[in-house]
């Protein structure tokens, strides 16, 4: 069952997001339909509801992981 989100216990590899909505706003590509679609894959992962902004925090972590990837150099 979820908890409510004033229950909700810090666990181990749960999401902490205060930095999702100072990384430069709301990053362009972080759509309402990805943010769905982002939910839907993740939230069965997760004891409580996830939020708006973890959701965010977990894209915009992708985005830097994967900015980082592409920008190393070549062998």
């Amino acid at each position: 069952m979820t908890e409510h989100r004033d229950e909700r216990r810090k666990t181990p590899g749960s999401v902490s997001a205060p930095n999702a909505s100072s990384d430069n706003a709301v990053a362009s590509w972080i759509t309402d339909e990805l943010m769905e679609l982002t939910r839907t894959v993740w939230q069965p992962f997760y004891p409580v509801l996830l939020t708006d902004d973890e959701v965010r925090a977990m894209l915009t972590s992708v985005g830097h992981l994967c900015r980082a990837l592409s920008s190393r150099a070549k062998p």
